[in-house]
């Protein structure tokens, strides 16, 4: 997450609370949680619920809630100096990390009745929850003495670990995980079924990385190629049969995608610049088709981070006027 400066008072922030910007066939509407310095969605539920984190004016992360009316709910896990909102689960609930006075990392699971359960890996140092699905069961990875790995934590409390130098982990409906580890050489893909058995797969000859799957078992991520001088991020998609299909928005040096709903839409960011900053966003339909958007007022820095069954996806852009990073919805 990036701190970014705040500019002018609060009351301007209120101002840009919620802006609606056709833009040809879509609607971006825009939000911040009032007070923030930064706002971060990072999950839109079917029902277009937004959850994710926003900075105060100390540069203190904390949850927050959006309700489908706009309506802005602000929480943070007992004992946390830093709350990082990841998702939702079933009945309404949201988990997510939260950092203690000490620096380490816990998971926790808030209700939707805003009572907050924190949990841990057996043994470990820190604990980084990062997907759940309907039912409740989270993937994520963790610290310990020997390294990082990761775990499925399963609806009674229960936690499997498996691999080491586990990076990315997504778990689907299905109870089946992808994720990335490093082996030493470079970044490759694994898949985790729901019995626990492990395959492993790359996309190219460099680093590849699975960032999600959906409930029918489609994954989406990237991989790395170099073409001379320059080193070139493309996206993949893996389907059920084993084949796998790669996609660029045009021009795009970095492609980078990181969601994918259940029909098979998948949006992210990608750059045209061999650099890989001034990011775009960008949705790829189930039948390849690519559309590529930006936040109001022609922003450079665009992240969407989930996409839901709908179709609505939800991010942040740095609002070029008021220089600070703001949430958005797009839809159709």
């Amino acid at each position: 997450m990036r701190v970014q400066r705040l500019l002018g008072s609060v009351a301007v922030t209120l101002t840009y609370l919620c802006v609606a910007a056709p833009i040809g066939a879509q609607t971006i509407t825009v939000f911040d949680v009032p007070g923030a310095t930064g706002t971060h969605p990072t999950s839109i539920s079917p029902a277009g619920v937004v959850a994710g984190s926003y900075l105060d004016v100390t540069g203190a992360e904390h949850g927050f809630i959006r309700d489908k009316n706009g309506q802005i709910t602000t929480f943070d896990a007992p004992g946390s100096i830093a709350t990082r909102t990841l998702g939702f689960g079933h009945a309404g609930s949201v988990f997510g990390a939260y950092m203690d006075a000490n620096a380490a990392v816990h998971g926790y699971i808030r209700e939707s009745d805003g009572t907050i359960t924190t949990f841990d890996v057996p043994g470990a140092l820190s604990t980084f929850p990062t997907s759940i699905n309907d039912a409740g069961e989270i993937a994520g990875t963790y610290e310990d003495e020997q390294g990082t790995h990761g775990f499925v934590r399963d609806v009674d409390g229960h936690f499997s670990s498996f691999l080491e130098n586990v990076n990315e982990v997504s778990i689907n409906n299905r109870g089946d995980v992808v994720g990335s580890f490093f082996d030493g050489n470079r970044s490759r893909c694994f898949i985790r079924d729901h019995k626990g058995d492990i395959t492993i797969f790359d996309v190219g000859d460099l680093d590849s990385s699975a960032w999600d799957i959906n409930s029918a078992g489609t994954i989406v991520g990237r991989y790395s190629e170099r073409q001379g001088d320059l080193l070139r991020v493309h996206g993949f998609i893996l389907d059920t049969n084993g084949n796998i299909t790669t996609f660029d928005p045009p021009n795009a040096f970095f492609t980078t995608p990181v969601s994918i709903n259940s029909s098979g839409s998948v949006t992210g960011s990608y750059s045209a610049s061999s650099t890989g900053k001034f990011p775009f966003g960008f949705v790829r339909d189930a039948s390849g088709n690519i559309t590529t958007f930006r936040g109001p007022g022609f922003s450079n820095d665009t992240l969407p981070s989930d996409i839901n069954a709908r179709g609505e996806i939800t991010g942040s852009y740095v609002d070029p006027v008021l220089e600070v990073s703001r949430g958005f919805i797009r839809s159709k």
